[in-house]
């Protein structure tokens, strides 16, 4: 996708100026300046306020994008030297890995980074085991897609008229009705640690985006609606809502 996006951030104005000395402190550490998808985000007032409503996750300050990270060695999961008797905490480099970490889910479920390719729009990558060297799959196609759709999915959460159903699949024959009825979103993948096939949160909207739908898999014990602010992981679903633009300009504009 190119950058900027044909879409307007809603929620979010312009506040020029904002988080520069925090970029150029971050390009005389690395050596290298943020992708601007990143950086034009930033810059907007309230940026990380639109991405973490109601402190639902803890998204990273221009301040600390970049910092060191520490990191438990084996994962969970993985197998043990044979005389190793406990986990090792290790701290390494992101940034040096080609990773920028910039949110932590709020129970330490997973982690978001993008990908330093040198992209002006890089790929969204997650892990399930916390910020480390390895282990991460791509999340979202580019950081402009991942921030769409999470400004998106809040009227699913929170909106008036929704409509949640439980299904046991949804296949590519109900996706292309939707797609030929509907306009289609970007998606996100999240490839979790569960069994089966990568879990993709499909989209769709009405006129004017004024109805959503969004088909992906929920949490075993979350509520409805859950899991369209975080990577969803197993029972298939899907929710509908109709929204107000009037009533989302007046909350976030």
């Amino acid at each position: 996708m190119t950058w900027p996006p044909p879409w307007p951030w809603r929620g979010a104005r312009a506040a020029f100026g904002h988080g520069g000395a925090a970029f150029a402190a971050f390009e005389s550490t690395h050596g290298q300046p943020l992708p601007r998808a990143v950086r034009d985000w930033y810059l907007l007032d309230r940026a990380r306020t639109v991405l973490e409503p109601d402190g639902a996750d803890l998204v990273l300050a221009a301040e600390q994008l970049g910092g060191p990270a520490t990191y438990w060695w084996p994962a969970d999961g993985d197998d043990w030297p044979p005389d190793l008797e406990e986990q090792e905490e290790r701290e390494f480099d992101p940034v040096a890995a080609g990773l920028l970490p910039f949110l932590d889910e709020n129970q330490g479920g997973y982690s978001l980074a993008v990908r330093l390719d040198g992209s002006a729009d890089p790929p969204v990558l997650i892990s399930w085991d916390g910020v480390r060297p390895d282990g991460w799959s791509v999340h979202a196609a580019c950081f402009s897609e991942w921030v769409f759709t999470r400004v998106w999915d809040l009227p699913l959460l929170r909106g008036a008229g929704r409509l949640y159903g439980t299904v046991p699949d949804v296949g590519q024959s109900e996706l292309a009705v939707l797609a030929r009825r509907l306009t289609a979103r970007p998606q996100t993948v999240s490839d979790s640690p569960l069994p089966g096939p990568p879990q993709v949160g499909h989209r769709f909207a009405g006129p004017g985006d004024r109805q959503r739908r969004c088909c992906c898999r929920r949490m075993p014990s979350a509520a409805p609606g859950r899991c369209c602010c975080g990577p969803p992981r197993t029972t298939c679903w899907s929710t509908c809502a109709a929204w107000s633009g009037r009533r989302w300009r007046r909350r976030w504009g």
